[in-house]
């Protein structure tokens, strides 16, 4: 069974037991019945009544920052120097141009460009 039609039967089956217990009386003692916390029948709620159907499926997690990022100002300052003279991390540091790059950003960045260079070469 591939990945699409597993999130495809679940997204069924969450639709299926919230039309099943929004239609029910007692929707903390059907809840228990399908062992399925509060929380997650509300949250479930929420996206079908936001999305609809497609609200039901599983979505992938998406990170709201990334702390470790190089700067974009500094990579493009780095590629620029590897691109104009054809340095590595140690002569780009030497470089007059690059006095306000950190030295960790410069080699981090250098063995990244190294890594994508043999995946290609």
């Amino acid at each position: 069974m591939t990945k699409e039609v597993r999130d495809a039967l679940e997204a069924e089956r969450r639709f299926r037991i919230l039309n099943y217990v929004l239609s029910s009386r007692k929707i903390a003692a059907e809840l228990r019945d399908f062992a399925i916390p509060k929380s997650t029948f509300y949250r479930w709620k929420a996206a079908y009544e936001k999305e609809g159907k497609a609200g039901l499926f599983r979505k992938k997690p998406v990170a709201k920052s990334y702390p470790g990022q190089i700067p974009k100002e500094h990579v493009e300052k780095i590629l620029e120097l590897r691109s104009q003279y054809h340095l590595g991390p140690q002569r780009i540091l030497i470089q007059p141009a690059s006095r306000d790059l950190p030295v960790s950003e410069v080699i981090d960045l250098h063995y990244c460009i190294a890594h994508l260079l043999s995946l290609f070469f």
